[in-house]
């Protein structure tokens, strides 16, 4: 039996490892087989909103990084409404509002309260590990709520959602 410890962390990704014997007279044995592992960054976290805060409605780059390390960015401001916590502690999305959330590491789980969203044909995108859409589900109703919930098959990562509030109905 015997252990390793790199001298520095090994960093996210794939790695390989192959060892061999150095003997008391200087003579080496052949190197082992190589042996493949990945190093990945999983993230969890929860936060506990307390207070309501929302983005300003006349930015597009506005973004809050919470406790947990989720970063939340506005990258399209409402057309109406605001995009932000309420005091009750759920999301709320404006009118044809893009918001952007990225974790500070890779997750398997997706679970996250929407409290108010505007709009048929809304829709939440989740983000593969590069950052490009996984998959994507469209909201059904206007002016609902939802809880997002995604549980990834085995070996497959996402790095953050993106919620795409649609267009409020004609007439309201």
């Amino acid at each position: 039996v015997w252990s390793f410890t790199p001298d520095i962390p090994l960093a996210v990704g794939a790695h390989s490892l192959a060892a061999s014997v150095t003997t008391a007279a200087n003579g080496e044995s052949d190197l082992t087989d190589s042996y493949n592992f990945d190093i990945k960054v999983l993230s969890s976290g929860t936060e506990n909103f307390d207070a309501s805060w929302s983005f300003p409605t006349n930015s597009t780059t506005s973004s809050k990084t919470l406790l947990s390390g989720l970063s939340i960015k506005q990258e399209v401001k409402a057309t109406s409404g605001n995009s932000g916590f309420t005091s009750g502690g759920s999301f709320q999305v404006g009118n044809k509002a893009v918001m952007l959330f990225e974790f500070p590491g890779l997750v398997q789980h997706i679970v996250f309260e929407l409290g108010h969203y505007n709009g048929v044909g809304g829709r939440v995108e989740y983000l593969d590990k590069n950052g490009d859409i996984a998959s994507s589900r469209t909201f059904t109703t206007y002016d609902g709520t939802s809880t997002i919930v995604l549980i990834a098959p085995e070996g497959i990562y996402y790095s953050g959602f993106r919620i795409v509030a649609g267009q409020e109905p004609a007439g309201d």
